[in-house]
Parts: structure tokens; sequence; C-alpha cells
């Protein structure tokens, strides 16, 4: 990766000013304030890192195309699975009512012979 420096000094005194900075150089360790600043060259590893990244992106994009995918055919089929179940158990509840109203009249009946049958006794 190609990097380059760029420096930049940093005047921070007027001509009035020029002795006290004078004087606050000679007292400190440094003699002038730099400012450095660090700006990368596209270059090779950037257009890898290009490559990089767009691959990911796609792979991403496909992978998230796919999850949606999925998610809408397995709402589909479970919706499905539970339709088909609770249809079952409507056929089921449907002959089991029926079959209870059937039993309800025969034992009517039967009560009703029982009741027959004492009278005569």
């Amino acid at each position: 990766m190609d990097t380059k420096i760029k420096r930049t000094t940093s005047l921070l005194s007027t001509p009035e000013k020029g002795g006290e900075q004078k004087k606050n150089r000679m007292l400190s360790d440094s003699i002038c304030e730099f400012n450095y600043t660090v700006e990368s060259v596209a270059g090779n590893d950037n257009v890898d890192n290009d490559v990089l990244d767009t691959n990911t992106l796609l792979a991403q994009t496909i992978q998230e195309s796919i999850q949606k995918s999925l998610a809408v055919e397995m709402k589909k089929m479970v919706e499905s699975i539970i339709s088909g179940v609770v249809d079952g158990f409507k056929k089921i509840i449907d002959t089991l009512e029926s079959e209870n109203k059937t039993l309800r009249n025969e034992n009517s009946m039967l009560r009703d012979r029982v009741v027959e049958i004492k009278k005569h006794c």
C-alpha cells in the first residue's frame, strides 16, 4: 500500500508576538511544530480491497435474497401443514359430533323403551 506524508507547518505567531514565541521555543525541546497527515494512495491493495468488498457485498446480497426466499417458502410450507392439520381436525370433530348426535338419539330411544317395559311389567 503506497502512502504519502503531507507535512504542514503551523505558524502560531504574528510579528508582534515573535519575541515571545522565540523565548518559548528556546525553553522547549521542539524547534518547530509540524502536523503530519497520512493519506493512502490508490494502489493494488485498494483494488484488491474493492474487489473483496464487492465480492463480500455480492455474497451478502445473495445470502439475504436466499434467506428471504427460504423464509417465504417456509411460511408457505408451515401454512400448508397447519391448514391440513386444521382441516383434518375439523373432519374428525364433524364425525364425532355426528356420532354423538346418533348415540344420544339411540340412548333416548333405549330409555323410552325401558320406560315402556317398566310400565308393562
